[in-house]
């Protein structure tokens, strides 16, 4: 699958994989395999050479952690596929990146005591900072255990430290139990309580530790004896002997707060609701307002007001969690974390740090310096040199004037977080049309749920849904940009054909052209000839193992088959040669393919072990080739005879996307967690 779509899905996929496969064994193995092949260690961020940072801001927030000792001092935790640490020195006004944890991380906190230690969560121990996050130790925990979950410092002993996972029990047939790691010696040595010796499978999550007595612990999460069990637990010895407290509560406990004001009372979040305990875990009463709660954090000033989040919403309780009022619908993604303060409320989230100064009615973004974001390559106009547009997950679009750093967010219109693909009219600046999936903004409860197709006509000032299909590509044509193709399938169950959508008035009508009918089929490109938009290519699959590779030459009335030009070979990204375009390249992991002929017959090129995964080529001199992939950047100035890694120190080699600027001279790249580079050529 082209990149420039998948790295969306991908995020989704690790926000949410736990949650749908619900801690079973292939979740947590996909989590270690990811885990494992990106472990490294810590380093402070460092400028790229011959790379300069663009932006924009944002990216996927996962933990916030701040100093009651020092209001100005925060503490911000991103995550795509690796962990990044930024610190704020005025209260999250500017960020500064700190530190790459290279390896796969779950939560940050800052000793209670000790504002300038920090410590982060990751899948087999913990990175500890005693200088505010300018250098970093990573400590183990004792093998084959896993730390998913919450980390804390006891708030009257900074020796004692707690994180929340999984016990491997027999690593042989993989049974594993709830578990809390605790550490006397400040993260150094770790020992293993388990909470649940004799299940099949369990794993802990949320963890809080009683401000009072701090030898008192709660922890949620699942496990499996007879049957699949959510449970909230609670420990009076520092996590030795543990007692189930889970009583009427509903669903796996999220988040776990203790009121610091009276530590008898207590409130559990999960996807059911929120619970409140005056007796310390005896009794529970469930509050009202509000559907699910996986985030909470008390009001600085007043315990009886709580703050909570979960996937679409943040709410307020003035009623010590009996009744709640959701104060935003508009989250960007689902809410990871919330740290409100005196005079300001914090949020993260999947599509960067929010702040409101109003308790929650009004927000804005606060991530200036976090460039943490996952990006494919930007859209670059050529009616309006100088102008990117970028298509940021969970986040929105957004538009650079200067192709520098300078970005503003175009307006939110209902798949605007969501969108796959943005295409630029080629002659008016202010036509785009974008390509919307996934979850819809708005309220409407009648929405759509197949994607959408919208166009702007003010430069994205507003939009207008032209097409709401099963689209999965879009294109314009260069020699007639009213021309709007797409790709995708039509139809339902057996009647489900790969089909062609075409409009030739700038989508105010459409006609649907049958390109393959067959019914289990999936539609990753469309590729439409710059020179000639009658000649049209679409790959993708049908069921797992027939590759599919059709080609049109009469603007999509007929289409040959070609798949067997390419036996087994996937379609990925389609590249033409800008000086002939009869000559095309199939830039895929699997292997990067040259046709001299439109397709009929193909040769591979040479990478070595690099494995592409998008490429553009120069119209200034069609023999020099930029390929991007997961190992970095490389570079053909010889037609792809021989490559050149130009990866340079770019602060992560991960590489979604490139576009080349042929005016400004200027290769963009798209990274998975740092947003985007520019380097002159």
């Amino acid at each position: 699958m082209e990149l420039r779509r998948r790295f969306i899905q991908y995020i989704d996929m690790l926000l949410h994989i736990n949650k749908v496969f619900r801690g079973t064994r292939l979740a947590r193995l996909v989590l270690i395999m990811v885990a494992v092949s990106l472990a490294g260690r810590a380093g402070p961020g460092t400028a790229a050479s011959g790379w300069s940072p663009v932006g924009p801001d944002g990216g996927h927030i996962l933990a916030l952690a701040e100093s009651r000792l020092n209001p100005g001092l925060l503490y911000a935790l991103a995550f795509n596929v690796q962990g990044q640490v930024f610190r704020s020195l005025n209260g999250g006004a500017s960020w500064r990146r700190m530190a790459w944890i290279r390896d796969f991380v779950y939560d940050l906190v800052c000793d209670p005591r000790r504002p300038d230690t920090v410590y982060v969560l990751w899948m087999n121990g913990v990175y500890k900072s005693y200088d505010r996050g300018s250098t970093w130790t990573k400590h183990a925990l004792p093998s084959p255990h896993y730390s998913f979950g919450r980390i804390a410092v006891s708030p009257k002993n900074s020796s004692v430290v707690y994180a929340t996972g999984i016990a491997v029990t027999s690593p042989s047939t993989w049974t594993t139990c709830m578990a809390v790691f605790k550490s006397n010696t400040g993260g150094q040595t770790w020992s293993v309580k388990r909470i649940i010796p004799g299940s099949a499978a369990g794993q802990a999550r949320a963890l809080a530790v009683d401000p009072v007595h701090p030898n008192i612990l709660y922890v949620g999460g699942w496990y499996t004896t007879d049957a699949y069990r959510d449970g909230l637990f609670k420990s009076s010895d520092g996590g030795s002997t543990w007692k189930d407290i889970t009583g009427t509560i509903v669903d796996e406990p999220r988040a776990i707060v203790v009121d610091p004001a009276n530590s008898s009372r207590l409130y559990v979040g999960t996807t059911a609701g929120v619970y409140a305990s005056a007796d310390g875990g005896k009794t529970w009463t469930k509050g009202k307002g509000l559907a699910a709660a996986t985030v909470l954090a008390f009001a600085p000033s007043d315990s009886n007001v709580l703050y909570a989040g979960n996937g679409t919403a943040i709410a307020r309780s003035r009623y010590a969690g009996a009744n709640w009022t959701v104060l935003t619908h508009s989250a960007y993604g689902s809410v990871a974390c919330l740290s409100p303060s005196p005079g300001r409320l914090l949020y993260g989230a999947s599509g960067g740090l929010y702040k409101s100064a109003d308790g929650g009615t009004t927000w804005a973004s606060s991530h200036k310096g976090i460039r943490a974001a996952m990006m494919g390559a930007p859209a670059i106009s050529a009616a309006a040199p100088g102008t990117l547009y970028a298509v940021v997950p969970a986040m929105g679009l957004m538009k650079s004037v200067d192709a520098r750093t300078r970005w503003s967010k175009l307006p939110d219109f209902e798949r605007s977080r969501s969108v796959l693909r943005i295409v630029l009219h080629a002659t008016n600046q202010k036509i785009l049309y974008a390509l919307g999936s996934g979850t819809v903004i708005s309220s409407a409860a009648t929405a759509d749920p197949l994607p959408s197709i919208y166009k702007t006509v003010n430069g994205g000032t507003s939009w207008t849904k032209v097409l709401t299909a099963a689209v999965a590509d879009l294109e314009l044509s260069r020699t007639n940009p009213a021309r709007v193709f797409a790709a995708g399938t039509s139809g339902t169950g057996a009647n489900e054909v790969m089909a062609l959508y075409k409009s030739s008035d700038g989508g105010k009508t459409w006609t649907t052209y049958t390109a393959y009918a067959a019914g289990n089929t999936r539609l990753y490109e469309l590729a439409v000839d710059p020179s000639n938009d009658r000649v049209l290519y679409i790959g993708g699959d049908r069921g797992i193992y027939t590759k599919l590779f059709l080609k049109s030459i009469d603007g999509g009335l007929t289409w040959t088959n070609l798949s067997s030009s390419l036996p087994g070979i996937p379609i990925g990204r389609l590249v033409f040669d800008p000086s002939n375009t009869q000559r095309l390249y199939n830039v895929h992991s699997a292997g990067t393919y040259r046709s001299e002929d439109g397709g009929l017959s193909w040769t591979r090129l040479d990478m070595g072990d690099f494995q592409a995964e998008d490429m553009v080529i120069d119209p200034a001199d069609p023999n020099v080739f930029f390929a991007a992939g997961s190992a970095g950047v490389r570079m053909s100035a010889d037609g792809g005879a021989t490559w050149t890694d130009i990866t340079g120190s770019l602060p992560i080699k991960n590489v979604l996307g490139l576009a080349l600027d042929p005016v400004g001279r200027t290769l963009y790249a798209g990274t998975n967690g740092a947003s985007l580079y520019k380097r002159a050529l």
